[in-house]
């Protein structure tokens, strides 16, 4: 008997910190960076991250989002 394939890979569950998945470093935390220090009173902060440049935006309802 054939397993049906899945349509999509099961999605990352990101409602819990890295440390309580088990993906984190063992015995280090993670930073916590406020956002209004990454955005410096801007709506607007560019990331740079493995040569590729990412933008990091606070939206009109207050949310923030990365976009590449």
């Amino acid at each position: 008997m054939a397993v049906a394939e899945q349509p999509y890979p099961p999605q990352a569950d990101h409602t819990r910190p890295s440390s309580e998945r088990g993906i984190a470093t063992p015995g280090v935390e993670p930073p916590v960076l406020a956002s209004d220090a990454l955005l410096q009173g801007a709506r607007e902060a560019v990331i740079m991250h493995g040569g590729e440049r990412y933008v990091l935006r606070r939206t009109r309802q207050n949310r923030l989002l990365l976009t590449k």
